[in-house]
């Protein structure tokens, strides 16, 4: 049984849906602003959070236990595409740093950024630096693990079963990039066409190279390891905003 178009429209439409609701609608307006954090801690905004994870990622194994468990074939670790993978990740980080040194020191468009991210994370009760890093490892390496087996495995593994190989790339790596083009329009206020809409694209790209590495690898160890390198890159460029000299 293929994945029916239904469920995988359901699965790349859902995060961004989420996306949209927890980041933007049930967002205090004024957090950005606040600097005690007791006051901005949004409990509401982390407890749909985590429902909204948590059935993002249990719903492929819910689908293809009950529908195609021929899917699931455990495998061994794969070191294929390691060196691509990590090459991948390096170039990406090092075109981010220099992006980002040259965008902050000769343009206006990243000031209001820093107090956008702060006001974020101190929703989530993250003060403090130790926490930060903490949640920046969290989200660079779990948290990318869970994306790629929800992007690669289940809806570009989906797609591979109704579409040739770069159409399949395209479309996962559209759909991947739509929830971050949340993300960004909120940390880029008035700049979406000059600064989000690019970083999107760049996104999309992304994942549409790291669906590329999966089909040829046969496992999702090189994407992740790649997809890790780029998630401490860019945690490391929103720790130099919130908390850099």
């Amino acid at each position: 049984m293929k994945t029916p178009g239904a469920v995988l429209v359901f699965g790349m439409v859902y995060p961004t849906l989420m996306a949209w609701f927890y980041f933007v609608q049930l967002s205090q307006p004024s957090a950005e602003a606040q600097t005690t954090p007791a006051r901005n801690l949004n409990p509401l905004v982390v407890a749909v959070y985590g429902a909204a994870k948590v059935f993002q990622f249990a719903f492929p194994v819910a689908w293809v236990w009950w529908f195609e468990r021929k899917r699931i074939q455990p495998r061994l670790p794969q070191s294929a595409g390691l060196g691509i993978g990590l090459a991948f990740g390096v170039c990406v980080c090092l075109g981010a740093f220099a992006f980002y040194y040259v965008i902050s020191h000769y343009t206006s468009y990243l000031e209001a950024t820093p107090a956008r991210i702060r006001g974020k994370i101190m929703e989530f009760g993250i003060e403090a630096a130790p926490w930060y890093i903490l949640f920046g490892l969290c989200l660079s390496v779990f948290h990318s693990l869970l994306e790629e087996y929800y992007w690669r495995w289940f809806v570009f593994g989906g797609l591979r079963q109704h579409l040739s190989l770069v159409p399949a790339m395209g479309i996962s790596g559209l759909a991947f990039m739509s929830h971050h083009v949340i993300t960004l329009a909120v940390f880029l206020p008035g700049y979406f066409w000059e600064m989000a809409a690019p970083l999107a694209l760049a996104i999309a790209a992304g994942g549409a190279f790291w669906a590329w590495l999966y089909d040829r690898s046969g496992s999702l160890i090189a994407p992740w390891l790649s997809h890790t390198v780029v998630d401490f890159g860019i945690m490391a460029i929103g720790y130099d905003m919130v908390f850099g000299s």
